[in-house]
């Protein structure tokens, strides 16, 4: 299979589960690496604001990619990933 059918069968795998943004991928992919990696965290390292992430990841929960868990600190979420989102991300490794 070349290169390009490669990126093609990623990508088709990343549309069918309805993120269609770089940006929510790489969230996804943050919360594969890091398991319970906070809001904050992922504002910081986008470079984005926390309400930013929050609003991209109720996107990303309702589709079953992501689960949010609050912390003991106020206002803090730990992101972890759900099985199809860490299917998801095997796709990248395996292609």
């Amino acid at each position: 299979m070349t290169i390009a059918m490669k990126n093609l069968v990623e990508s088709e795998k990343w549309r069918r589960a309805g993120v269609n943004t770089f940006y929510r991928k790489s969230i996804i992919l943050a919360s594969v690496c890091e398991p319970g990696i906070s809001t904050y965290d992922l504002a910081d390292i986008f470079g984005t604001s926390a309400d930013s992430i929050n609003t991209a990841i109720r996107q990303l929960a309702k589709k079953n990619l992501v689960r949010r868990e609050k912390v003991k600190e106020p206002k803090k979420t730990a992101i972890y990933p759900t099985p199809y989102a860490k299917d998801l991300a095997n796709i990248i490794e395996t292609v």
